[in-house]
């Protein structure tokens, strides 16, 4: 993903459903950061990264791939 965090956001054309939460830590000795994404319905997904922006970004991603396409507005 690229550019900033505000034009990120403006592309956005999904919400998490009420209730999702995310859990992230930090391990310093291997430097990433591991965190799990839990939608209700939907299940728990689980990803690691060495920034915390691009492991909320897999997350969100790995949740997206379990939806049915929807038609383009």
């Amino acid at each position: 993903v690229k550019g900033d965090a505000k034009s990120v956001m403006r592309k956005v054309e999904h919400r998490l459903p009420h209730g999702s939460a995310f859990a992230v830590a930090y391990d310093d000795r291997q430097e990433q950061w591991t965190g799990t994404l839990t939608v209700p319905g939907a299940g728990e997904f689980k990803a690691s990264s060495g920034g915390v922006f691009n492991l909320l970004a897999r997350l969100d991603q790995a949740y997206l791939a379990t939806l049915a396409p929807t038609e383009p507005k």
